[in-house]
């Protein structure tokens, strides 16, 4: 099995390579390329952008990933090609007839829908919808091109299989290790009782207005039946 995957301009490749290969002893090659930016990055966007689709999407665009892809494609050495999340989506059209797997977890474009539905502001409901109706473009010409779409909710699945009838889209499981399994979970040494993560892209307004709005009045009423409950925020910015 081999790993490849795109990091930020001037990253140090081979740390990232060793750190894997600790994790992962047994992968085969681990190659990691640089995202574009400059000038290259605004061309590959204003494409992106005249095909329809979000400008987002061309910041995981790498020539020399594609001919790393091809070349070994072309030379038979998989037997089916994995791809993780909507950004590397494409990168199928190098894979010709070699099986492939997105994992897109989410539905993005009804996610950013939901988003601008719900945000207070005008600018980030306007712009919400707009990237909701891109991202759609994308799902329901890309995704009909994989064998199967992978997403890890069922009102995910249900919603791309209605925007994209030709898409195979099932629910998958999200991954546990085996030892969290099993010995459960203890909050005996812990001062809270309950805890709450909450992950998200805080550079995004309406994610981050969101959040607000949770704060202010979500969490209260959650604190009226758990008072002592810890909340975590991990994000972008």
């Amino acid at each position: 099995c081999d790993l490849v995957l795109l990091a930020e301009k001037g990253i140090d490749k081979e740390k990232i390579i060793d750190t894997i290969r600790y994790e992962f002893p047994q992968m085969k090659e681990i190659a990691v390329f640089e995202k574009i930016k400059g000038l290259l990055l605004i061309s590959k966007m204003f494409n992106m952008v005249f095909r329809g689709y979000h400008h987002a999407l061309a910041r995981y665009s790498s020539k020399k990933l594609s001919s790393w892809l091809f070349k070994r494609v072309q030379n038979n050495t998989y037997d089916i090609v994995h791809f993780d999340m909507i950004h590397t989506a494409i990168y199928r059209e190098f894979c010709q007839k070699v099986p492939t797997i997105l994992v897109a977890s989410d539905a993005y474009s009804m996610a950013a829908k939901n988003a601008a539905l719900i945000s207070t502001s005008v600018k980030s409901k306007t712009r919400g919808l707009i990237e909701s109706f891109l991202l759609k473009n994308f799902e329901k010409a890309i995704y009909p091109n994989f064998n199967e779409v992978c997403t890890v909710s069922p009102s995910d699945t249900e919603y791309l299989s209605k925007i994209s009838p030709a898409s195979l889209v099932t629910t998958i499981g999200i991954a546990v290790s085996p030892e969290y399994i099993n010995q459960g979970m203890n909050y005996s040494n812990c001062f809270y009782e309950k805890r709450i993560l909450c992950v998200g892209n805080l550079d995004h307004k309406a994610i981050a207005e969101d959040i607000i709005y949770f704060l202010q009045n979500n969490l209260t009423m959650i604190r009226e039946v758990y008072p002592g409950v810890a909340i975590t925020i991990l994000g972008k910015n």
